[in-house]
């Protein structure tokens, strides 16, 4: 890229941008614009619904209960929802 300094340091600063509440809402409102402008009335709408389990985790923020599928066990972790929309027939995904 052009930048003269570390990787280290550069990852430094993108993390930093990275907790910016703000830059996140936009990159969601920009995401969403994009993809609703692809989607139509034949469209398929997919919904994952998942969750990652912090097996170890006991301080984390806003963890939940999930279910621990590789050992069948309740365990600390988040719920997830990925939506992606694609049109029959198509390999091409649109992530929402």
């Amino acid at each position: 890229m052009g930048d003269k300094i570390s990787l280290k340091k550069t990852n430094e600063r993108l993390c930093r941008q990275l907790r910016k509440v703000w830059l996140g809402l936009r990159l969601t409102d920009a995401l969403l614009r994009i993809g609703a402008e692809r989607i139509g009335e034949s469209s398929l709408l997919v919904l994952d619904i998942s969750d990652l389990s912090k097996k170890y985790a006991e301080k984390m923020e806003y963890m939940g209960r999930v279910r621990y599928g590789s050992e069948a066990v309740l365990a600390n972790g988040y719920w997830m929802l990925n939506v992606v929309g694609t049109e029959v027939g198509e390999t091409g995904i649109i992530p929402l």
